[in-house]
């Protein structure tokens, strides 16, 4: 769950319960944060699709309440298959907390590990009566401090923390880092109307530019259970990362509205159009790229796919692959590339889902619902992996661009 954002939508107005002149310290105007990737295949389909039908559920809860009631009764909590960890320091004395990064969810908390807990320090101040997040994902109960949190060579002060009394869902972490929209926060905790995240005060505390991209995110494909092959950025967008431009698209107002991460965009697969201009989403908590049904059933077509019981994903042979064409993503009129490779679960990795070792799966998945419904797709890791993202909640936007890995042949290889 995790990519990459500004300072919150500017108008907002946050209540801040914090010291007099706050400030947080920060050693350089770009800050470089490295992301370590955690596997667990396990039921890989089921767990994607409890965070899509979570998504869509928050997404069509004010145009569609039928789809939105039907999608949330069916939505498990379960855990998400793969994440990304940053290490956070909480307190003075500090204590480390392997936490995942989320940009969709804005609440920091810790405790899923309760044989790491948090014990308040001479920072600490309790700042909240009990209170729950849900995520469709995972979930918690706990209690809300402020302290001192710090990541990388960045220090925040008096950040608000939830203390997990119990949680589900969050495996292999201690919690979760929420650096998504302020406007998630609303309402959840009591006597509070929203909750400033951690970039939120990152940008009010420190000298970081405020006209900047702010935090921006990068990975590239891996085929290993666990291995540090992401960076965030705070500050500005590293340029080391991508080649060419990035190209902006503006949040789509329904996603804005629904709090998510949506753009509008159009899909090809090879020549052929397969989704006209639509709305979706770009969701870190989700591993592979989903489609709608109705799509999804015209890409199963159009490659010969057929679903395989044993990891809900589409198989196919060796022969379909190499028929294989691309597929077209086209954003605010620039056309992202995903190739037949990017397409392809990592088959080092078909093992670890349940599949045979020399299979070929596509990373497709079925989101559930029509494109009729407005919503039509969603942006995993599959393709975040290949391409440089910007979220930028200031400015209601979210930036790609091209990497080194782009176009790499990772997925195709067997393992050795």
């Amino acid at each position: 769950m995790y990519f990459t954002i500004v300072k919150a939508v500017a108008l907002l107005v946050l209540a801040l319960n914090a010291v007099a002149s706050p400030v947080a310290t920060v050693d350089e105007p770009l800050v470089r944060i490295p992301l370590t990737r955690r596997f667990d295949g396990v039921n890989l389909l089921a767990k994607d699709r409890a965070r899509v039908k979570h998504v869509l559920s928050r997404a069509l809860s004010h145009t569609d309440s039928e789809a939105r009631d039907a999608l949330a009764h069916s939505a498990s909590l379960t855990n998400n298959i793969v994440h990304y960890v940053a290490t956070i320091q909480v307190g003075i004395p500090p204590k480390p907390f392997e936490v995942i990064v989320d940009t969709g969810s804005s609440f920091t908390w810790i405790g899923a590990n309760t044989s790491h807990t948090y014990t308040p320090t001479q920072t600490s101040h309790r700042d909240s009566g009990p209170f729950h997040v849900s995520y469709g994902s995972a979930k918690f109960n706990g209690t809300g401090y402020t302290d001192t949190v710090a990541l990388g060579n960045m220090t925040v002060l008096n950040q608000f923390i939830g203390v997990a009394d119990n949680s589900s869902g969050i495996w292999n972490a201690d919690g979760i880092l929420g650096i998504g929209p302020t406007n998630l926060t609303q309402g959840i905790v009591p006597g509070k109307a929203f909750v400033p995240t951690f970039t939120d005060n990152l940008y009010d505390q420190s000298p970081l530019p405020r006209t900047s991209d702010s935090v921006a995110i990068s990975f590239g494909p891996t085929t290993e259970l666990i291995t540090t092959n992401g960076e965030l950025t705070f500050g500005e967008v590293d340029s080391s990362k991508y080649t060419g431009l990035i190209t902006y698209s503006t949040v789509a107002s329904d996603a804005i509205r629904n709090n998510v991460w949506g753009i509008n965009q159009s899909i090809k697969y090879g020549s052929s159009l397969i989704l006209n201009s639509s709305a979706g989403f770009v969701d870190t908590g989700t591993t592979i790229n989903h489609l709608a049904t109705d799509i999804y059933h015209e890409y199963a077509m159009k490659t010969g796919g057929i679903r395989d019981e044993a990891t809900g994903m589409l198989i196919i042979t060796e022969e379909q692959y190499e028929e294989l064409e691309s597929m077209y993503f086209i954003i605010n009129g620039t056309t992202f590339e995903l190739t037949p490779d990017a397409q392809l679960w990592p088959r080092t990795l078909n093992t670890n889902v349940g599949g045979g070792a020399d299979k070929l799966y596509l990373a497709m998945g079925d989101m559930g619902t029509n494109s009729t419904r407005g919503f039509s797709f969603t942006i995993g890791y599959t393709f975040l992996e290949r391409f440089y993202t910007v979220f930028d909640s200031t400015n209601n936007r979210i930036g790609f661009a091209a990497t080194a890995y782009t176009n790499a042949a990772t997925n195709h290889k067997l393992k050795t």
